[in-house]
């Protein structure tokens, strides 16, 4: 089975698609997204709730590809934009661990996480994994 970086990196969709999920991420809406995609969400660690969302966007691209009756595209653009902003918020969390088990065994002279090198951190590391490429135009 492959790692969640994996998964999303080679996830690519239809331009429409993804420039659709681009705009709607600015107004993602977490907790409403998640009930209503992932109805047993609430307490899940954020790399089970991307998985959850890898499978469930697989399943509609797949209705998608088979042109099924039963694909709704504003469905899947939804399915989308909660992965972009899940993905998004596993990355930061991850970069956050990272830093906080740094600063642990670096001693407790160290302060807290800097919310500025997280953000820098999760840059880094979507331009380095190829995060991009997961919202990349085919």
């Amino acid at each position: 089975m492959q790692d969640l970086t994996t998964r999303l990196s080679a996830l690519s969709r239809p331009r429409l698609l993804v420039r659709a999920a681009r705009m709607g991420a600015e107004h993602y809406q977490r907790t409403h997204s998640l009930a209503k995609l992932l109805p047993s969400s609430e307490r899940l660690r954020p790399a089970a709730i991307v998985t959850q969302l890898l499978d469930l966007e697989h399943a509609y691209n797949k209705k998608r590809l088979t042109n099924d009756i039963g694909y709704h595209f504003t469905r899947h653009i939804e399915i989308l934009i909660a992965l972009q902003a899940e993905a998004r918020l596993f990355h930061a969390q991850r970069a956050g661990s990272h830093q906080i088990n740094r600063a642990t065994k670096n001693g407790p002279q160290e302060e807290a996480v800097d919310h500025q090198s997280i953000r820098f951190a999760l840059n880094s590391y979507e331009n380095a994994s190829g995060m991009d490429a997961f919202f990349s135009a085919t």
